[in-house]
């Protein structure tokens, strides 16, 4: 096991810990992620409804950005970056 993975294992362990044993918290991060999540996805509604607008298909446009919302919903990719919704 090389240092990083070493120090990689640890963290998880302390971590687990402070989860289970500490908090009594499954997931600490959830609100502050949720937060993030509607705010984000608030600043994103008025580039939907103005490429709603001026889409020659609005119907696909409607889709595309019904889809692209359940992207950014944490649920469906617990890794999910700004910069990986910039690229949707």
């Amino acid at each position: 096991m090389t240092s990083i993975n070493h120090l990689q294992a640890m963290a998880q362990r302390i971590h687990r810990r402070l989860r289970e044993k500490i908090t009594g918290v499954a997931d600490p991060y959830r609100c502050i992620r949720r937060d993030w999540q509607i705010a984000f996805a608030m600043e994103l509604i008025p580039m939907f409804r103005g490429g709603l607008k001026a889409a020659s298909d609005p119907l696909f446009m409607a889709n595309s950005s019904a889809i692209a919302g359940n992207v950014i919903d944490m649920g469906s990719n617990s890794i999910l970056t700004e910069q990986m919704c910039g690229k949707l």
